[in-house]
């Protein structure tokens, strides 16, 4: 119990910290996570006085947590590395360093890659309307669209990390069969999904959709064959 109060209060401190870092920088990670709207040429605008107050606390907060979760990893394994055996260290912190490097990869390819396609479309989506003969020119709200741009990738690392949730803690003879049961329920959700986040295009929707269901397959195959006996493995490979 002593040491859980002192990791706690070097877990509060790092936090404290990064918020100070955070905030001082926030108008660099405001610059940066805008270059869409600077690519377009479209200005952030605010609709109110606080509202600009609002987006740097936003953005400060999201900044430091993502910086603190490296520390709270540290402090955790800490913490349990003097109750485990050799064996179990290994394994423990192997299988974290392997999904911290997965979260980081899928994190960065929705931050680089799905988030500038989506975002980029939306944008110039219906930027010109003509109103009773009166143009009118639509700009991104800065809450919105920060909002859009930050959690973007954190639905794309939620979204990768279930289907390695499965392999790594899946291993079991029962996991195949659950996941074959839950086929048709992934395939629908998929398709709802897909409807209502990608874009309104059929060609983008379907590759979406089929990219969703060959992860699926390809997970479900996996631990079909890693439960399998190892003659079959042999044949397969």
């Amino acid at each position: 119990m002593y040491e859980i109060r002192w990791r706690g209060l070097y877990l509060a401190s790092g936090y404290g910290y990064a918020l100070c870092i955070a905030w001082w920088y926030r108008e660099v990670y405001v610059y940066a996570y805008g270059f869409v709207c600077r690519r377009l040429g479209l200005p952030l605008v605010a609709l109110d006085m606080g509202e600009s107050l609002g987006v740097y606390l936003h953005i400060t907060l999201y900044i430091a947590c993502l910086f603190w979760l490296f520390l709270s990893v540290y402090h955790m394994w800490c913490f349990m590395a003097p109750g485990f055996y050799a064996h179990e260290a290994q394994v423990w912190w192997s299988t974290w360093c392997r999904w911290m490097v997965y979260v980081v990869c899928l994190y960065m390819v929705g931050l680089l890659y799905v988030w500038p396609e989506i975002g980029g479309y939306l944008l110039t989506l219906s930027p010109h309307h003509d109103v009773w003969g009166e143009g009118m020119v639509q700009y991104p709200r800065a809450h919105s669209y920060m909002c859009w741009v930050l959690y973007t990738p954190l639905v794309v690392v939620v979204c990768g990390c279930i289907p390695y949730a499965l392999v790594v803690y899946g291993p079991h003879t029962t996991a195949p069969s659950r996941l074959t049961a839950w086929r048709y329920v992934w395939m629908w959700w998929s398709c709802v999904g897909v409807a209502l986040v990608v874009p309104p295009s059929p060609v983008f929707q379907c590759v979406a959709t089929g990219t969703l269901w060959a992860v699926y397959e390809c997970t479900l195959l996996y631990l079909c064959l890693r439960v399998s006996h190892p003659s079959v493995k042999r044949y397969v490979s």
